[in-house]
């Protein structure tokens, strides 16, 4: 009988630890959510590493090894008992920084990339960017991982730094999975269930403009412009987008929103044995359940690697319907 080995290979500074650690806690999430590790390592192991720098951490199930976070040193503590090293990626720089900046005539996957460079930050947008926002002002109220999260948004989609240390903006992906994982294989436990999504959302803009290249775009308007939205009421609730100066742009936004919006209505939650290389914004799915018991396919919106020497690693995930927005009310009707 094969038995599956666990292990860690990390390098902090110019060191490399590759069967030293003796804990490791991986959180992983989309943005504004930073991901982040802590290692604990014997405290007669020799750190030389401080915070800023370079930080690369690889698990390895058995079957496979990925890569699961690319970034800084944070953190360095010490103890009688251990060292334990906490690391984070890019989105510790976002979410660190409040930037005051105007950005003309670009679409939100090009504001992302602007912002994210003004940091030293790499980022990839696959953003639709039909119509170019006027202006967009990334004013010191939000943090630079908080503007990031509300440009995807505007764009009809999410942002999340994936294995690498890269910021990558994406349409919500109502998709086919594209991995499957088996109950009483990979998944030890697994619960999955629908809910109340609440009120409706339309987005409001405000500009006499029909699209985002017009010069009445910076122009205000008493009518908001709710791209055929209904009405304000008890189910649905307006909300004030005004960097969103055309219809085609708050209809692009609304619908992703409200897309996502009833998503998030279907949830899952499971626990597997360790599965490094699942991050969110992965689509999977969950076979060989009992009846009744829907598989998804699901996005994962939370992933935490929890691997320690003395029992072994899991992998703990949570995630939102990926089903395609036509699709998505049989679904829920299901869960039900």
């Amino acid at each position: 009988m094969n038995v599956l080995t666990n292990s860690i290979s990390v390098r902090f500074g110019t060191l490399r630890y590759d069967s030293h650690a003796t804990a490791v806690a991986a959180d992983l999430a989309l943005l504004p959510g930073v991901n982040a590790v802590a290692v604990s390592l014997p405290p007669q192991v020799r750190v030389t590493a401080g915070p800023g720098d370079d930080a690369v951490l690889r698990l390895n199930n058995g079957e496979g090894s990925a890569t699961v976070l690319t970034g800084t040193v944070r953190q360095v503590r010490r103890g009688p008992r251990l060292t334990q090293v906490i690391a984070a990626d890019c989105g510790a720089a976002l979410a660190a920084a409040r930037p005051a900046q105007s950005y003309r005539d670009m679409i939100p996957g090009r504001v992302i990339q602007a912002i994210a460079g003004d940091l030293g930050v790499d980022a990839i947008s696959l953003l639709p960017g039909l119509d170019p926002m006027p202006i967009y002002v990334a004013d010191q109220r939000r943090t630079a991982a908080q503007h990031v999260a509300r440009l995807a948004e505007l764009g009809g989609g999410f942002a999340h730094v994936d294995a690498q240390g890269t910021v990558r903006a994406a349409p919500w992906p109502f998709l086919p999975p594209l991995r499957a994982l088996l109950q009483g294989r990979e998944v030890i436990d697994y619960v999955a269930g629908a809910g109340s999504g609440g009120v409706d959302v339309a987005f409001a803009g405000a500009s006499p403009a029909a699209a985002g290249a017009d010069p009445r775009a910076f122009a205000q308007t008493v009518d908001p412009v709710a791209a055929g939205a209904d009405d304000p009421a008890p189910a649905m609730e307006w909300q004030a987008r005004p960097a969103l100066r055309s219809p085609l742009a708050v209809s692009v936004a609304a619908r992703a929103a409200s897309a996502a919006r009833v998503a998030r209505q279907a949830r899952m939650e499971a626990t597997c044995w360790l599965l490094p290389d699942l991050r969110p914004s992965d689509v999977i799915e969950v076979q060989g359940l009992a009846d009744g018991v829907s598989g998804g396919p699901w996005m994962l919106t939370h992933v935490v690697h929890d691997l320690r020497r003395t029992t072994g690693g899991v992998t703990r995930i949570r995630g939102m319907s990926a089903a395609s927005p036509g699709l998505m009310g049989d679904a829920l009707g299901g869960l039900a």
